[in-house]
């Protein structure tokens, strides 16, 4: 029964993010939500077998390649497309017995019809044997082999290798395919951190505190989802990436500061200045999409803060605020390429060419965003890239054409130095710093 939900659901969530370029959260609710299953069984099993075969959708279609040619596998439909693809990751990467691959055959005829799957059931039979090692091996590429063994695209790897070195792209490769850190923040806008931590730990949840990142903790276990718990209802703490918490920390807000926070939703980081300002002084928080700032809002009351005033605007054109901050801090839209193992779809979605328009939008934002910032003030830009075009060279152009802001050191000192000279900036890898890839610049403007 479980199994057959979840294949279902499955199914329908691969099949919607194809269709409406659905993130694996969005296409995994509505698709649930659609075919009305809630059992936590299949729900869990339905969203493991999503990540599992998006995370290696290439070496799954190359897999696929070998029986069905690629022109023939486009005809498909969605359904025996996306059943394909669980039937290859179930058949290649769990490696059950005979009686259990026939079994998930079965099940593919039953939940999308004989008929249906009648073109492709000789592939699912012919399939079985190809060895996905042989496969490796006649790579024309180490490249080539990396993407496929790791479930990154090649141009990616191509990309690192030229700007990181092979050895460090291959540890920042191998740790995102099994990369699990979960971070909590305490919220000590509502009440003392040990007596929070102590009501946390109370409900089964185990923490390590993070060296260096104050209020941030490692989660070690817990009995329950996180999100269920009495503590996280209330609002004691938040689930936050270390790297987010650092670009918070980093701009080191205090009470009583004027500060803006732009590309704010779904509120992270504005709770935590917030708890950085002891809830005075002013944030400013600027967000294009109303969804997302509905979401900041909701968060907001949870988190306790009183003093952040939500702005909907676009920051890619001047801001509609008059002041002049102590501090900006700008998180733009970015490619993810730091952040894959936590949305694996965002591996298959851009392409080089991309580079240059989100490097057009980031930089017009940050110049914007440099305009609300007052003599002596701080501009701190971070994204979750880890390339060059989205991070050194643009704080490059940006203080090329503006120099009156320079660089000033990132407190705390943690993570790695940027490159291209520009060792006052941060860089954190899953593999170095057991976070999201990150970036971080801050600025100062003298005059």
């Amino acid at each position: 029964m479980a199994l057959s939900e979840a294949l279902t659901l499955a199914i329908e969530t691969l099949s919607w993010m194809e269709l409406d370029g659905l993130s694996e959260r969005s296409a995994f609710v509505k698709a649930s939500r659609q075919l009305g299953i809630g059992r936590l069984e299949s729900l869990k099993l339905a969203h493991m077998i999503v990540l599992e075969t998006v995370k290696r959708r290439n070496f799954i279609d190359r897999i696929i390649h070998q029986e069905v040619t690629p022109e023939n596998f486009a005809k498909l439909t969605l359904g025996i497309k996306n059943f394909l693809r669980i039937y290859v990751y179930w058949t290649k990467f769990k490696k059950p017995s005979l009686q259990e691959a026939v079994s998930l055959a079965k099940l593919g005829r039953k939940i999308l019809g004989s008929k249906e799957l009648k073109e492709v059931e000789l592939a699912l039979g012919r399939l079985l044997p190809v060895d996905p090692k042989r496969i490796l091996r006649e790579c024309g590429s180490e490249e080539e082999r990396v993407a496929l063994r790791t479930g990154h695209p090649t141009w990616l790897v191509n990309y690192c290798f030229k700007f990181f070195g092979k050895p460090r792209a291959l540890k920042f490769f191998e740790f995102n395919a099994r990369f699990k850190h979960v971070y909590l923040r305490v919220n000590t806008l509502k009440g003392d951190e040990g007596d929070l931590r102590g009501e946390i730990e109370e409900e089964g949840v185990e923490l390590e505190e993070v060296e260096g990142l104050k209020h941030v903790y490692l989660l070690k276990g817990t009995r329950r989802p996180l999100t269920k718990l009495a503590s996280y209802r209330r609002g004691f703490f938040h689930i936050q990436d270390k790297s987010s918490c650092f670009a918070a920390l980093a701009t080191a807000p205090r009470p009583g500061d004027a500060v803006v926070d732009a590309c704010a939703a779904p509120g992270g980081k504005t709770s935590f200045l917030a708890q950085l300002m002891e809830n005075k002084g002013r944030i400013y928080s600027l967000d294009y999409s109303k969804e997302r700032m509905d979401l900041w809002r909701k968060e907001m009351v949870r988190m306790g803060v009183k003093n952040a005033e939500p702005i909907l605007c676009d920051v890619t054109k001047p801001l509609p605020l008059k002041l002049e901050a102590d501090a900006v801090i700008l998180d733009p839209p970015c490619t993810g390429t730091g952040a894959l193992m936590k949305v694996p779809s965002m591996r298959w979605k851009f392409s080089p060419r991309m580079l240059k328009r989100f490097q057009g939008i980031q930089l017009s934002m940050l110049e914007n965003c440099s305009r609300c910032v007052k003599v002596g003030g701080k501009l701190v830009y971070s994204t979750c890239s880890i390339t060059l075009e989205e991070n050194e060279l643009l704080i490059e152009k940006f203080l090329k054409f503006h120099p009156n802001f320079t660089l000033v050191p990132v407190e705390p000192p943690i993570g790695s130095p940027g490159f291209r000279g520009q060792s006052l900036c941060r860089r954190l890898y899953p593999h170095l710093h057991g976070s999201e890839g990150f970036f971080i610049a801050k600025m100062e403007r003298e005059y």
